[in-house]
C-alpha cells in the first residue's frame, strides 16, 4: 500500500511540474460520443465498461476478455424541447439519419442556442494483459446570432490506433494492474465562424460543400498513456494519467476539401507548412498532460446491481488551489437490473447527465441526454456488439 502511495504522489507531482510559454497552443478536446460516459460524468478510471479501458485506464487490459467488434454511436445538440421533431420525422421516414437532414430541421435553432452533431466508432479488444483498439470521434458545435452577422463554431476530429499491455499483481488482499498504451492520432480542428457557409448548411447544403474551403489544422501526435488500478471485493481505485509528457501535434494548414479529398487514400495533403489563418509556424500545439484519480463501488453478482464512482481530474491544480473542487470532481451512478436493463446518472464540470441501457446477449443500445453549461442539451444513442 506504502507503494501504491508512492507512485499515486510521484504522478500527481510530476504533472504539476509544466512550463508555459506564449508559443504553445493548448488543443481543445474531443469529447466522445459515447451514451454511458455521457449519463455518468465521463465514466471512472476506477470502473470501465466493456472495452472502455482503451480510453479511460490501460490498467484495466489486465481484466477479463472484452471484444467490441462494432460500437457506434451519434449525437444532436439542440434544445430538448425540440427532439421531438427529428423523432417524428425518422420514425414517419421523412429524414435520414445525416447531419444536413437534421441541419434544415432545425435551421431556427442555429440562432436559439446553436446546434451541433457528433459521432463516434470503435473496434476494440482488451484482456489477458493486451489492449487494441481503433477509435474515431468527431465534433461539430456553430452559432450564429438573428441580430447580425455573427458567427461561431467548431470542428474537431480524432482517430486513433491505441496498443498496450497491462500486467497484474497481488499486495496483501488487493489485486493490482499497472499498464501503459501508445495512442499514435491524426487530428483535424478547424474553426467554423463563416456566417455564410453556416447559412448554406442550415439550408441543406452538405456539410462537406457547405465549408469546402474552411481552413482546417490537420496533423499528427503520438501520445503515450499509463494507469494503476488496485480491486478488494466490490471495491475498486484507478489513477490514469493520459498525454505523458504533453502530446504534440505536428500540424499543417489546408481547406476542409483538401483535406477530405486526401483521407480516402489514407494521408493528409502535402504541403501547408507556411502560416494561414490558423497555423503558426512559431506556435508548438499540444495536448496537455491529465490525470484522473478514481474510486468506484459495484455489486458483480445479484439481479439488482448498483454501482458508483467518482473522480477527482488534474489534482494537483486543485491541490495548488488554480480551480475550485467543483471543476475538477466527477460521479456517477448506475443499476442493472437482471443484466438487462440499466439506468445511469452523473455529473461533472461539463453538466449532468442521464441516461438507460438495453442488453441483448452481445447486443447493447445505450441512450443519453447530457445538459452541458454553454451549450444546448446533447441528446446521443449508440449501439455495440460486445462479446
Amino acid at each position: 500500500m506504502r507503494r501504491l502511495l508512492l507512485l499515486l504522489s510521484i504522478t500527481i507531482i510530476s504533472t504539476s511540474i509544466a512550463f508555459a510559454s506564449d508559443n504553445y497552443v493548448r488543443e481543445p478536446s474531443v469529447l466522445p460520443t459515447d451514451p454511458i460516459l455521457e449519463a455518468t460524468g465521463g465514466g471512472s478510471v476506477a470502473m470501465p465498461r466493456g472495452t472502455r479501458g482503451i480510453r479511460l485506464n490501460p490498467a484495466d487490459f489486465a481484466g477479463p476478455f472484452r471484444l467490441t467488434v462494432a460500437g457506434g454511436a451519434g449525437g444532436l445538440a439542440v434544445d430538448p424541447r425540440m427532439l421531438d421533431r427529428g423523432v417524428s420525422q425518422l420514425l414517419a421516414g421523412g429524414i435520414l439519419p445525416l447531419p444536413r437532414d437534421f441541419a434544415q430541421l432545425y435551421a431556427d435553432q442555429f440562432s436559439r442556442g446553436g446546434f451541433g452533431f457528433s459521432g463516434s466508432g470503435d473496434l476494440a479488444f482488451t484482456g489477458s494483459g493486451l489492449g487494441l483498439g481503433i477509435l474515431s470521434d468527431v465534433d461539430v458545435f456553430m452559432r450564429t446570432s438573428p441580430d447580425s452577422d455573427y458567427a461561431s463554431g467548431y470542428l474537431i476530429s480524432e482517430t486513433s490506433l491505441v496498443g498496450g499491455i497491462a500486467i497484474p499483481f497481488t499486495v496483501g488482499d488487493f489485486d493490482f494492474s499497472a499498464g501503459g498504451a501508445v495512442r499514435p492520432t491524426m487530428r483535424i480542428r478547424g474553426e467554423l465562424n463563416d456566417r455564410s457557409a453556416i447559412d448554406a448548411f442550415a439550408a441543406g447544403t452538405p456539410f462537406d460543400e457547405a465549408f469546402a474551403d474552411t481552413p482546417v489544422l490537420n496533423g499528427f501526435g503520438l501520445a503515450i498513456d499509463a494507469g494503476l488500478m488496485a480491486r478488494r471485493g466490490d471495491l475498486s481505485f484507478g489513477l490514469a494519467v493520459h498525454d505523458i509528457g504533453d502530446t504534440e501535434f505536428t500540424y499543417h494548414e489546408h481547406s476542409l476539401s483538401d483535406v477530405l479529398g486526401s483521407i480516402p487514400d489514407g494521408r493528409l495533403p502535402s504541403g501547408g507548412d507556411r502560416d494561414g489563418e490558423l497555423f503558426d509556424t512559431d506556435a508548438t500545439y499540444i495536448t496537455p498532460m491529465s490525470t484522473r484519480l478514481g474510486v468506484a463501488w459495484g455489486r458483480r453478482e445479484g439481479f439488482v446491481r448498483p454501482a458508483l464512482s467518482a473522480d477527482i481530474h488534474d489534482p494537483h491544480l486543485f491541490l495548488s488551489r488554480e480551480r475550485s473542487i467543483y471543476e475538477h470532481f466527477s460521479a456517477g451512478a448506475e443499476l442493472d437490473i437482471g443484466r438487462v436493463l440499466v439506468a445511469r446518472a452523473g455529473i461533472s464540470a461539463d453538466g449532468y447527465g442521464l441516461g438507460t441501457g438495453l442488453r441483448l446477449g452481445p447486443i447493447r443500445v445505450d441512450s443519453s441526454v447530457r445538459f452541458g453549461s454553454d451549450t444546448p442539451p446533447r441528446a446521443s444513442l449508440g449501439a455495440r456488439l460486445e462479446f
